[in-house]
Formats: structure tokens, sequence, C-alpha cells
């Protein structure tokens, strides 16, 4: 009698299975065989918690208590793809949270909560796994296992499911977000998340826009602490359910998975940040070092023309009166030192002498030559220097013959424009209309 009751228990619960499957897949199946995962011009970081709008690709599916009644649990994936991973976000709501099993690529995680995701990347494979088709076990603790298509046993007629664990060297990045607590059978659990990310190239694949392959996920849900050490399968079975997101509780065979094709692109930006990422640093680190000493260096040239006199408001300066006189009388009171550091300006007019050149013609400090300049011209060395040059240019202007960039270049002026805008400012008048007036 007992029997019977259990009996009628699983099958009023295969019967829920099938009847909530029919509602969720049978328009899917019918219309809708290849499942569209669209590209992401974001890269999806498993490690923070993604909202499920980012992926943009979803599915839900139960998978009913086998030995027990209630609501079965439901699970909703999400997918979507850029040039570097394909990725995946799994949302579970299970009441009871629990882990057998731990240690990465260990054979019996599939016996915790946990997801199974089976690609065949290349869409090359039959009814078996073949070697370029994977399974990838992401238990509730955070552990993974990956599963890979084994050669040798695939030479072997008899062998089901030709895999191996352990054999697999593929980067995945993973997290599990745990909504509840774990072994805690006392209490009632929201569920978990896993996301995760396979890098293409592990995959032996270069994805792009309409590439196709086919791919399978299944949930495993135990409910019951037990220790499977002593336990026979037939016990350990009665706190175990499992099913894919069609209803299959048989899912390693390739024949049987969904296919899937990706759709979009990237636009032109971010294919060649993406493709170029390293690249693109490099570039945008030399533009950022390029603007700032652009930058750095035009406000360098308007303090330096904010400090160029205008000639008309000097015409009482010591300064002046000293450059236009070229020389100066014996029984001058200024200093004879100036004299001397003129003819090293005149000798040098290409250069940009800076006042530390003119204390080292003097064998003084430029400290000492600064307080000269004050107290005697009631100006500094650098204004000495560019009074000359000016001076000598308007000299040279008054040439016919003279290009006015070829006299900006001889008085060190690297930049014509600059040059003619400083002219201008000293003279009140450009280098050309200068020129102009001696013709």
């Amino acid at each position: 009698m007992l029997f019977r009751s259990n009996l009628l228990r699983l099958n009023l619960n295969c019967l829920l299975v099938s009847s909530i499957l029919l509602l969720v897949f049978t328009s899917d199946l019918l219309g809708q065989e290849i499942l569209s995962i669209p590209y992401t011009s974001q890269e999806l970081n498993p490690k923070e918690l993604q909202p499920s709008d980012a992926y943009g690709t979803s599915l839900s599916f139960a998978v009913a208590k086998r030995d027990e009644a209630g609501s079965p649990n439901l699970v909703t994936m999400y997918f979507a793809w850029d040039e570097n991973y394909l990725y995946g976000q799994a949302q579970v709501k299970d009441a009871e949270l629990i882990k057998l099993k731990s240690g990465n690529d260990h054979p019996n995680l599939n016996l915790n909560d946990a997801i199974e995701f089976f690609i065949d990347p290349l869409l090359d494979s039959k009814g078996r796994m073949d070697i370029n088709d994977y399974q990838i076990i992401f238990s509730v603790g955070g552990d993974v296992a990956v599963l890979k298509g084994d050669k040798a046993k695939l030479a072997l007629p008899d062998e089901r499911a030709p895999k191996e664990i352990g054999t697999a060297t593929i980067a995945i990045h993973h997290e599990v977000f745990v909504q509840g607590t774990i072994n805690q059978t006392q209490d009632i659990d929201s569920g978990f998340i896993i996301q995760f990310s396979i890098p293409w190239a592990a995959l032996g694949v270069m994805p792009k826009s309409g590439h196709q392959f086919k791919m399978d996920v299944c949930l495993d849900d135990m409910d019951e602490m037990l220790n499977l050490d002593t336990m026979r399968e037939q016990s350990y079975l009665r706190g175990f359910s499992y099913s894919n997101w069609v209803g299959d509780n048989d899912f390693s065979y390739p024949d049987r998975w969904r296919k899937a094709t990706l759709i979009g692109r990237p636009n032109l930006i971010d294919g060649y940040l993406k493709h170029n990422a390293n690249q693109a640093t490099y570039w945008i680190i030399a533009f950022v070092i390029g603007s700032a000493i652009v930058i750095g260096f035009q406000y360098y040239r308007i303090r330096q023309l904010a400090m160029v006199p205008v000639k008309s408001k000097i015409q009482q300066s010591p300064l002046l009166h000293f450059v236009e006189q070229e020389g100066i009388e014996p029984n001058n009171l200024v200093d004879p030192v100036f004299e001397t550091l003129r003819d090293f300006v005149l000798k040098n007019l290409d250069r940009d002498l800076s006042p530390t050149d003119l204390a080292q013609q003097l064998h003084i400090s430029l400290r000492q030559l600064q307080r000269i300049f004050q107290e005697q011209m009631e100006s500094t060395p650098s204004r000495f220097v560019l009074l000359i040059k000016l001076e000598q240019a308007a000299l040279l202007l008054q040439n016919r013959s003279a290009n006015i960039s070829q006299v900006g270049y001889e008085l060190g002026f690297n930049d014509a424009a600059y040059f003619s805008r400083v002219f201008k400012k000293y003279q009140g008048i450009s280098p050309s209309a200068y020129k102009e007036r001696f013709k």
C-alpha cells in the first residue's frame, strides 16, 4: 500500500513537470527551434552580480521533486556573447540548498545543487560527445568540474557517454551568489545564481554573427543531507532530482541538445577596442600624454606672450633706452656688464637663451644677475633678451628682401605664427605691415 502511494505521488509530480514544461516550451520548440543569443557590447564580469537584462536571451524550466509533494524548482537561464566570451547566468529558485561534495573536477559534483552546461561548439557531433564537446558542472558551493569528450572512449562502440573529467585545460570564469544558507535544513532558502564566462578560444571558435552550435542545460537538485560513501544509489536518489530544459533526464547526447545561433555584431569602435585592447590602451595613453604636452606648451606660450611688453608703454624704461642706444657712454652709470651681455645675445640670436645662460656668461649666480637687472634696469634678464631680439627683428624687416618666417627663425623663434604675435604685441603692428613701411 505504501509503495502504491509513493508511486502515485511520483506520477503526479511527473505530470506536474510535464504540464509546466509543455506550457513553457510548446511554442518555443514548435516555432523557434534555434535559440538566438545576442551580442553584448559590455564585458560581463562574472565576479559582479549582473542584472538579467544585461544578457538578452532567457529560458525558463522546472524540475519537480521526485519523492516529495511541493513546488518544483524553477530555473531561468540568460545568455549573451562578445568576441571573447560566451556569457551565461542561471537563476535558480530552490528552498533547500545542499552541497555534499566539494573540490574542482570532483566526479560527483552533480550530486550537489548544481547547474550542468553542455556544449557542442562546432556543431559536429551526432549521438555521442566527441573531443570538441564539453560538460561543465557548476556547484552551489562554488566548485566546477569540466568533462570533455574522450578520444579513446569514443573508439569504444558500447561507450554511450565517451567523456573524461579533469583532462580539459579550459579557463572558465564563474561565481556563485547564494541566496540562503547551504546545508542548513532547518531554514527555507531562496536559491542561488551562477554566472559564468567561457572563452571562445578554449572552445576552438572564432565567434561571429550567424555561428551555430548546440548546448544543453540541466539542474541538479539535492534535498537531503546524506553520506554518499555509505548510501546505495537507490537510497540517495530519493532526495535527488535532475532534468534539463525540455524535461529530459538523460542529457549526455548532442543530438538531443538544442541548437543556438549568435546574433548581432559589434559596432566599429567596440570591435576595434575589443580586438586591439592593448594597442587601444597604448593609443589612449599616448593621446592623453600628447594632449597634456600640447596643452602645457600652449599655456606656456600664452604666459610668455602675456609677458611681452608694449613698446609704446615702456618708453621711459632704462632697459629700452639701453637696447635702443646700441651701446653705453663711458660716463654712463649703467653697469658695464650689460654691454657684455648684449654682445653675447647678439652673437647667439638663434638660440633660446635663458637667464641661467647669461649668469654663466658673467660667472655669477642667477640670483645676483636678477638683482642687478632689477636695481639698474627695473626689469628681468628674460625681457632683456627678448627686447634685443625684437629690435633686431625690426632692423631685419626693413630690408625689402627679408622673409618674415626666416627672420623669426634667425632670432630663435621656431614658430613663425608665434613670432608674428610677439612682434605685433611689442610694436603694435604685424611684421608684414611693419615691412610695408620700408618699401
